[in-house]
């Protein structure tokens, strides 16, 4: 694919479902991305999520906005279908008949309340939540879309060359390898 090509669809995607599908495509192409990695076959779904979620969010951990546990609660809120700021929370499990990545379709949500929040663009927490929410259907059909297409996603080649980069530094080796399912 070339780069005009690329543009285009990353421009198309923007547009069909703003920001929601953005991170959300970003989010999918990751978690492909771990399992094909020599480090990434190593570890079990809940690593790879946290994997995923870490290099996801490695802007705001790089400026010290958000800390790896933070992205590891964002997966116990997202694994549980919720998704919460401060005291205002929201149960999104019986929105749609969906199982299949479930879990990766919570993270999501809960990352993009938290990347929503930290923009700071004055939006209370409730309204927040209530739109990630309200964008589940958008968040959980380009999730599907991007796993389907796999390597052929417009965003892959990028994302993969990151992802292996991440995954080979030792530090995050091991904050991925200390994570701890919950309980």
């Amino acid at each position: 694919m070339g780069l005009l090509e690329t543009i285009r669809q990353k421009r198309q995607l923007k547009k069909a479902g703003g920001n929601f599908a953005w991170i959300a495509q970003n989010m999918a192409a990751i978690y492909y991305a771990v399992p094909l990695t020599p480090f990434g076959k190593t570890l079990s779904e809940e690593q790879r999520l946290f994997a995923a979620g870490l290099i996801d969010a490695a802007a705001y951990l790089q400026e010290g906005s958000l800390s790896p546990q933070d992205i590891q609660d964002a997966l116990l809120w997202g694994m549980t279908g919720n998704v919460g700021l401060g005291f205002y929370t929201v149960s999104h499990r019986d929105m749609f008949d969906f199982e299949e990545n479930k879990n990766l379709v919570g993270l999501t949500m809960q990352l993009e309340a938290r990347f929503f929040e930290l923009s700071d663009a004055g939006i209370g927490y409730r309204d927040i939540v209530d739109v990630v929410v309200k964008e589940k259907q958008v968040i959980a059909e380009t999730i599907q879309k991007t796993l389907a297409e796999g390597s052929r996603c417009c965003i892959f080649p990028e994302v993969m060359q990151n992802t292996t980069i991440a995954l080979a530094n030792p530090g995050l080796q091991q904050m991925i390898l200390s994570y701890k399912a919950y309980d």
